[in-house]
């Protein structure tokens, strides 16, 4: 018996598998979308403030499609911001729109960290750990593997990156391209 969860066990750990993301939407919805994006991508910032949103009331809001949100951090700014949004302990889709709406605020190296803190949401009595989460490597190693295995699967190599039901949609895309590719999969 233990031979057998020990061959299991070497199976799930040879997958590449996507340990963080930030999803929107119903599991079971026909269509699935992830984004590969990073924090400080103009072309996701774009999609975030004006593209999202119309793709959140019209498609996800439905059970059309599932949105899913992979950081694929470009610099070591990114990275750092990408590891502010997951140390916040709940609501991370509200923090990763916080940190795509006010790049301005958190983007200069001064008083980056009390930026993070504010647009992650960090309450007070959460402070230590917050900065505990920060200080602590595994979670850059996460997104780190996490960018290597989309290169690795889906040879995405700049954001932002969209797979649709398992298709590939690399570079900026309109809103119009977007709704086109969904409508392709209905």
């Amino acid at each position: 018996m233990l031979k057998k969860f020990l061959i299991l066990g070497l199976i799930f750990a040879s997958q590449k598998t996507f340990s963080i993301e930030i999803a929107l939407g119903k599991e079971d919805s026909p269509i699935t979308m992830i984004e590969y994006g990073s924090l400080t991508c103009d072309h996701c910032i774009g999609f975030h403030r004006k593209i999202l949103p119309i793709i959140k009331e019209k498609y996800i809001k439905s059970g059309k499609v599932r949105f899913i949100y992979r950081h694929y951090p470009t610099s070591k700014v990114a990275l750092q911001a990408a590891i502010a949004v997951e140390c916040a302990a709940e609501n991370h889709y509200e923090v990763l729109n916080n940190f795509y709406f006010n790049i301005k605020d958190w983007y200069s190296p001064k008083n980056r960290n009390e930026a993070f803190k504010k647009h992650a949401q960090i309450k007070e009595e959460d402070t230590f750990r917050y900065d505990k989460c920060l200080e602590n490597e595994e979670t850059g190693k996460k997104i780190m593997a996490d960018q290597k295995a989309a290169y690795e699967k889906y040879d995405i190599q700049g954001t932002p990156s969209f797979i649709v039901n398992g298709k590939v949609f690399k570079g900026e895309h309109s809103l119009e391209d977007l709704e086109k590719i969904i409508q392709n999969e209905k």
